[in-house]
């Protein structure tokens, strides 16, 4: 029984992340629900494939951006990859602000601007990006936000369902 507990997760993963590929990307209440089951189940493999493979093929989707802005800066410590992200969605709300809410377009410019500061605050402390990405751990950030949803998962469930330029 257990064997079957364990294999049936990732059995309903591997299918899932293979739906990805066969059809158009899911929609953006599915991103963020299975963005942040994951997280908080602390699945973190399951939460970095999930992620990699949705951006593989919906790179310009508004969630699979926002969803890789929260893997650049968790998984793999690319603070600046995960700004230019972001930038690139602003650049979209910016370019149509009508066609965003104001709950969304808040948390997004909110969270820019929390990576931005965390990025000027690894430059004073004179962490390369080298170190940063090397300490990058999941699981350390999970440790210190307890069950609490980080910014980045909070902002999917606000993401539009529309691509980016």
């Amino acid at each position: 029984m257990t064997r079957i507990t364990i294999v049936l997760p990732f059995a309903l993963l591997h299918f899932a992340t293979a739906n990805l590929f066969a059809q158009k990307p899911p929609p953006p209440f599915e991103v963020a629900n299975t963005v942040s089951n994951l997280w908080i189940r602390q699945d973190f493999s399951g939460l970095n494939s999930y992620v990699t493979n949705l951006y593989a093929i919906a790179s310009h989707y508004v969630p699979a951006i926002l969803a890789s802005v929260f893997h650049d800066s968790v998984y793999l410590g690319k603070l600046a990859l995960a700004s230019n992200k972001l930038a690139c969605v602003i650049g979209c709300v910016t370019n149509n602000p009508q066609g965003f809410t104001f709950e969304f377009k808040d948390l997004l410019f909110e969270l820019q601007s929390e990576t931005i500061d965390e990025m000027d605050l690894h430059y004073r402390m004179g962490t390369s990006p080298e170190t940063l990405q090397s300490n990058a751990s999941p699981r350390m950030i999970r440790s210190a936000w307890g069950t609490n949803l980080l910014p980045h998962i909070h902002l999917l469930f606000y993401a539009p369902n529309t691509n980016a330029p």
